[in-house]
């Protein structure tokens, strides 16, 4: 079964930007598609384990650039 894609354009948590992800709905403030963030929601992880993982790879890459 293909999962029907999502509409992200009403919230202000989700943005496009071109140089993120080739303009593919991100998270505003990650590189993460609010699809994965869903999906692993999904797959059992809970809100505060998803927002933790993320902050700690933030951290880890912005030392990156």
């Amino acid at each position: 079964m293909q999962q029907q894609e999502r509409d992200w354009s009403g919230l202000l948590i989700i943005q496009r930007d071109p140089q993120k992800l080739g303009g593919a709905p991100t998270v505003r403030g990650y590189r993460i598609t609010p699809d994965a963030f869903i999906d692993n929601y999904d797959d059992g992880m809970n809100i505060s384990e998803l927002w933790r993982r993320f902050q700690e790879r933030r951290k880890l890459t912005s030392g990156l650039f």
